[in-house]
């Protein structure tokens, strides 16, 4: 049948509960046949009760563990990813709802540079009153702490909405050259994107039976 679909003649592999990658291989290989397997099975009308019981099993477990949406870190993660962006998320509200917490982490970010510029705002507008005799004058100075925060929260806003308005491409490529332009976006990305820490133990490293880290495994 492969042959015959015109694709290269392959196996299907089992995975092996000491190599946790075999597990990724077998699915990546059943996924290549899937088309020949089909065709394979097609003559057969029921469904085993073995077969609808694993498919239960699968769909449930993907449905409670993969809700990514719903994983503020996931989340997160998806929309620093410049392949994807709002393209990663099913519902609008979710992206939304995630780029509104990346606006109050991106502002938590900036608190020690707001507390400056505050003091040094209000100590020009201590500095200013005690020298203006004008109503106006003092009515002026009192908009200039309001704007500052403001600009401090439009400025978070603009790099967040000039991001997602940035084409797509290779995220590592990608945040290498735009790093400057998005620096707030760039620290939180260095958190979601980073790849997971592992390690292996030092009996497996040395021991000849468990050399199971390594591509030279024992058969």
């Amino acid at each position: 049948i492969q042959t015959k679909l015109n694709n290269m003649q392959l196996k299907l592999i089992l995975d092996v509960a000491t190599r946790w990658n075999s597990t990724y291989y077998m699915l990546e290989r059943f996924y290549t046949n899937k088309k020949p397997m089909i065709s394979s099975l097609i003559c057969y009308n029921n469904t085993s009760q073995e077969v609808t019981k694993l498919v239960e099993c699968l769909s449930t477990g993907l449905r409670q563990r993969f809700h990514c949406e719903n994983t503020s870190i996931v989340s997160k993660a998806t929309v620093l990813d410049p392949r994807f962006k709002q393209k990663g998320f099913s519902n609008s509200n979710l992206f939304k709802a995630c780029c509104d917490e990346l606006l109050v982490e991106m502002g938590s970010m900036n608190i020690e540079d707001n507390n400056y510029n505050d003091e040094a705002s209000e100590l020009a507008v201590d500095e200013a009153m005690r020298t203006s005799e004008s109503l106006w004058e003092e009515f002026d100075l009192d908009q200039i702490h309001p704007q500052i925060v403001l600009h401090s929260r439009s400025s978070t806003q603009i790099e967040l909405d000039n991001y997602v308005a940035e084409p797509n491409d290779d995220p590592l490529e990608w945040w290498k050259l735009h790093k400057m332009q998005h620096p707030l976006l760039y620290q939180i990305m260095l958190r979601v994107l980073c790849i997971p820490a592992s390690s292996v133990p030092c009996e497996r490293v040395f021991s000849k039976a468990g050399e199971i880290e390594t591509s030279k495994r024992n058969r």
